[in-house]
């Protein structure tokens, strides 16, 4: 029981975080809209930036963890122009960690699995590293999207995982 705890808690908490982010981000938006993609040199550049680098990887690395592979199909910045678009692919890719964590067992979270990534080099990786690298991935933006979101008057406040 304790695995399945610190899974849900632990995965609960990064897309609780995250939400904070966006629902900042929105704010943004509604008062200031070039703001959200001005360049001001940190993360990716400007918040867009940073959340769409945050939410490709979280789909990049998703299919890794279930198949081993990196995902045929890609996300496209170019397509992706809004936060509403992001916050569209973002709620898959949530509802997706969620299910599928929810799905596996302790052996399955443990197993080592061959990842391959796009240039054919095969690197084997046990599930549970793969998810906390996610998570510690996606924490270093978070940083660094409320940080923006704070120069530009919009703090999303405490991010710490006791206020979850």
């Amino acid at each position: 029981m304790f695995y399945k705890d610190t899974v849900r808690s632990t995965v609960g908490y990064h897309f609780w975080a995250n939400e904070r982010i966006k629902k900042k981000a929105f704010e943004l938006i509604a008062s200031d809209p070039d703001g959200y993609f001005e360049n001001l040199g940190v993360g990716h550049g400007s918040l867009h930036q940073t959340l769409y680098h945050m939410v490709e990887a979280e789909y990049v690395w998703l299919g890794l963890i279930k198949q081993g592979m990196t995902p045929s199909l890609t996300l496209d910045i170019e397509e992706l122009k809004s936060l509403t678009d992001l916050e569209k692919v973002w709620k898959k890719v949530e509802a997706e960690y969620l299910q599928y964590f929810d799905r596996i067992d302790e052996k399955a979270f443990a197993e080592i699995v061959n990842t391959t990534d796009p240039n054919g080099i095969v690197t084997p990786i046990p599930r549970w590293r793969m998810l906390q690298h996610v998570l510690y991935h996606s924490a270093q933006h978070r940083a660094e999207a409320a940080l923006i979101l704070t120069h530009l008057g919009f703090s999303p406040g405490d991010l710490d995982f006791i206020y979850y």
